[in-house]
């Protein structure tokens, strides 16, 4: 197993981390601060990183120290999204037991990450084989097969995931997904909700105050009242959602009422540039509202049923930044350069940001910074 980098990370444990990484620190000086920093760490992926650091440290210097030891290896690894870790301990712990349906769900996510879908699919649905009704392993078998288009298919296993563990808010939220895509409105925004059960650990501060002083808004009459909606997710969901502030701004003029638009990321130009006069935008908790709502929740508040005028121009670049021939790009298989908008990256914490973005270097694109007539 590979060594990994180390940074100091965290406050406290001093009385453990001193031992553990003194130069002749035994495997169970290093295990015991590992499992106190996993204890604190939540999800605090410094102090899981330096928590794995010490547990590869334990096994290095003992593999036999602890029972579980490179089951905790596997699992700290996949929390922190090392994949070349993450295979060499499943790869140790399959060749102990083939049937061990952990490491096969964490090698799985690992195989996923290179893009060999066929063989992580195959290992899921080992795991399923080894460990029937397993809501996690049909779970993650669901997704899998999501991420190859298989969209009929994916939803029957979310169903049956759902049958067995009814209250689970991540697999309602990716049928969800499902059903938005393929036009059930109805059925999707309310389940698109029960992303909000799995937030709270991401929620920032701005969004915790207004928690606090506000009320959330279910659609009710804006009628002197002030609503703030905020930004939420990842920036392509900024992007989707931002065109349904009209329709907002449109229905509180009726109302009598205001809205605020909450939101300091790096789009906020664009968004401003997007937003009618009546509705502002707060760079910081400004204003009381008596409500608050995610952006992502307006198309269920606002009874968005079908996607007629969606295609409709809403963005508009900054027409100081823009030239033609700005932007412009080029396939490899097409002969004449063409304008096309480009998204490089997402937002960087996301699981799915590695998958869906287009790094220059593994990309059959190339960028043409000049137009030609």
């Amino acid at each position: 197993m590979s060594h990994l980098s180390f940074e100091p990370a965290g406050p406290g444990l001093p009385a453990l981390r001193a031992p553990a990484w003194a130069p002749h620190a035994t495997a169970h000086d290093c295990v015991a601060f590992a499992q106190a920093l996993l204890q604190q760490a939540g999800r605090d992926k410094a102090l899981q990183h330096e928590a794995l650091v010490a547990l590869v440290r334990a096994y290095e210097a003992d593999p036999t120290c602890e029972p579980a030891l490179l089951h905790t290896i596997a699992q700290t690894a996949f929390a922190v999204r090392d994949w070349a870790l993450v295979e060499s301990a499943t790869a140790l712990l399959l060749t102990q037991n083939s049937a061990d349906a952990n490491a096969l769900v964490w090698r799985a996510a690992a195989v996923q990450h290179r893009d060999d879908f066929a063989a992580a699919e195959q290992l899921l649905r080992e795991a399923v084989r080894v460990a029937p009704g397993n809501p996690v392993a049909l779970h993650k078998l669901a997704l899998c097969i999501k991420e190859q288009a298989r969209f009929a298919e994916a939803e029957a296993l979310l169903r049956h995931v759902l049958a067995l563990s009814p209250d689970s808010a991540h697999a309602l939220f990716d049928l969800s997904e499902l059903e938005i895509r393929s036009g059930r409105f109805a059925e999707g925004w309310a389940h698109y909700e029960s992303r909000v059960a799995f937030a709270g650990g991401e929620l920032n501060h701005a969004q915790h105050a207004l928690a606090e002083i506000s009320a959330p808004w279910q659609g009710e009459s804006l009628a002197g009242k002030t609503l703030v909606v905020y930004g939420e997710q990842g920036n392509g969901d900024c992007l989707w959602a931002v065109r349904f502030l009209p329709l907002l701004a449109e229905r509180a003029r009726r109302d009598g009422g205001t809205v605020i638009f909450g939101h300091d990321g790096p789009l906020r130009h664009l968004f401003e540039r997007t937003l009618p006069a009546d509705l502002r935008l707060e760079t910081s908790l400004e204003t009381r509202p008596d409500f608050h709502c995610g952006l992502m929740s307006l198309p269920l508040r606002l009874g968005i049923l079908d996607a007629a005028g969606w295609g409709a121009p809403y963005l508009s670049a900054d027409p100081l930044m823009w030239k033609p021939g700005g932007g412009v790009c080029k396939p490899a298989c097409m002969p004449t350069p063409a304008i096309a908008p480009l998204a490089w990256f997402g937002t960087a914490t996301l699981s799915i940001s590695a998958t869906h973005g287009a790094p220059c270097q593994r990309s059959n694109w190339s960028l043409y910074s000049a137009w030609r007539a």
